[in-house]
């Protein structure tokens, strides 16, 4: 004989992995949406490189190497971002100052 109460035994176990595959998905929507507006950016970029007769290839990698090739690459990008780190570099645009 079948107890009425198993079925439910099955559903409810299942439910907390229903759940957080819903939380993934709506908070996948913060990862995937960036990724996929820099996807699109550099794809547009890259037809516009091609109608100038430039190769998108030399380009990004030229980029890679620039930003990351080496380790003054490394060092001179983390020097110029820092600042943009701080929550007090914003502060001079909140205030409206010209610089």
């Amino acid at each position: 004989m079948v107890d009425a109460a198993e079925p439910t035994t099955y559903a409810a176990s299942a439910r907390p992995f229903a759940e957080w595959v819903d939380r993934v998905r709506r908070s996948s929507e913060y990862v995937v949406i960036p990724i996929l507006a820099l996807v699109i950016s550099g794809l547009l970029f890259s037809v516009f490189l091609l109608l100038l007769g430039k190769s998108p290839v030399d380009f990004f990698s030229l980029v890679w190497r620039g930003g990351f090739g080496t380790s003054f690459s490394w060092q001179n990008s983390l020097v110029r971002s820092a600042p943009w780190c701080s929550p007090r570099s914003a502060s001079p645009f909140r205030r409206g100052w010209d610089w």
